[in-house]
């Protein structure tokens, strides 16, 4: 596969569990394995809405396929099963609670061909509702912390409902440049907690409307080096919020526009790869009855390096460091419930130690990582220090 479908397959801009599969068409490979990641938040205050928060832990088991149907077509999917809880102190007589959710989250399907060489790719995918979706209030408060951003849970939601997405992308050659403009149209399902509750809503009955997504990638290699750059603009149609306790049970709501941006170098210097690269992220405010929600408007950024280092001819060390920055929301809420936490922001550093050793002729690989991150969350205003931690194994056999 040259380096023009390589650009195609990260400016198609597709779901992040399915883009992480890499390439698309001519391999045949099946992963799974098991991830474990915790955080632990200091200055606990009981009853104090997200401030209560003391700990969340998440278990997550995925599992992908990617099968070649024809020389042109190829089909990938991704499942996982999540288990995950949260400790907070609700403060009273109540005093700490330990709130858990777990089940398995949306199915997610989808079917890759070129339909002119490389220059030219069909995507059709979609999403199966096989994840939980009645949630009872406890279930709901457990998903308020596990789904945050700031967190980067691997599972942050189960089921969302029904979705399909369509897409092409064009791509050619430029000077040395490999380039691809790409285009998707995705019908979303009727339910979505765990984006109204990042996006700063409270009560997490949203349909949140179609979305369109334009992308454009660029990729050129020089001698040892390989920068990549892409664009990723997201709009989205209109939703609904629905609020049975509200007056008005049924109210319009729009998720405000999103764009991506992010740059990566890479250099091989004898045997060690090295990786630099920066992402930034932009999402507008969003809209509640027509009116524009100001302080609703979320930014992150973040960038980091990664070093890979061969040990024996057939296993590796990778390293990496990271940062980011990511804002907490400020509109304006009177909410003290723990669905604050959802939309908290967060500053925070990392470290990656993992080791990947290729067995069976190179047919299986296998990865165990541990990962510790420090930072500092912003529930809108107060902050508070936490501490992640999170490791796991991966599986991967190509045949």
């Amino acid at each position: 596969m040259n380096r023009t479908f390589v650009v195609i397959a990260a400016a198609a801009g597709l779901s992040s569990a399915a883009a992480a599969q890499g390439r698309l068409v001519d391999v045949r490979t099946l992963s799974s394995g098991v991830v474990f990641e915790t955080w632990r938040f200091q200055d606990v205050r009981p009853g104090a809405g997200g401030g209560m928060v003391a700990d969340a832990t998440q278990f997550t088991v995925p599992a992908t396929a990617v099968v070649p149907i024809t020389a042109n077509w190829a089909l990938d999917a991704y499942v996982a099963y999540a288990s995950g809880s949260t400790t907070v102190d609700r403060g009273g007589s109540t005093g700490r609670q330990t709130l858990s959710v777990a089940g398995v989250n949306d199915a997610k399907l989808r079917l890759v061909g070129k339909l002119h060489g490389d220059n030219l790719m069909l995507t059709l995918g979609g999403s199966i509702p096989s994840g939980v979706t009645a949630l009872d209030p406890e279930q709901l408060d457990a998903l308020s912390v596990l789904a945050a951003p700031s967190l980067r849970f691997r599972t942050p939601a189960l089921g969302n409902g029904p979705s399909a997405t369509s897409g092409l992308v064009v791509a050619g050659q430029a000077g040395g440049w490999s380039l691809a403009l790409a285009g998707s149209y995705e019908m979303r399902g009727s339910y979505a907690p765990a984006e109204a509750l990042s996006a700063g809503v409270a009560r997490p009955a949203l349909r949140a409307g179609n979305a369109v997504r334009l992308s454009f990638g660029a990729d050129r290699a020089v001698d040892a080096t390989r920068e990549t750059f892409n664009l990723i603009a997201d709009f989205y149609t209109d939703g609904e919020l629905r609020d049975a306790e509200a007056g008005a049970a049924q109210v319009g709501f729009r998720l405000g526009p999103s764009l991506t941006a992010a740059y990566q170098f890479q250099a091989t210097t004898g045997s060690v790869e090295s990786t630099i690269f920066l992402v930034q992220r932009a999402r507008m405010n969003y809209s509640l009855a027509g009116e524009t929600v100001p302080g609703s408007w979320r930014s992150e950024t973040e960038g980091g390096t990664m070093v890979a280092a061969p040990m024996t001819p057939r296993m590796s060390l990778r390293v990496g460091l990271d940062g980011r920055f990511h804002t907490a929301s400020r509109a304006a809420s009177t909410d003290n419930s723990l669905a604050t936490f959802a939309s908290a922001g967060i500053v925070s550093g990392g470290l990656t130690l993992a080791l990947r050793s290729m067995l069976a002729g190179g047919a299986l690989a296998l990865e165990p990582f541990v990962r510790a991150q420090r930072g500092t969350l912003d529930l809108g205003g107060p902050t508070r220090r936490a501490a992640g931690l999170g490791g796991g194994l991966t599986l991967s056999v190509g045949f």
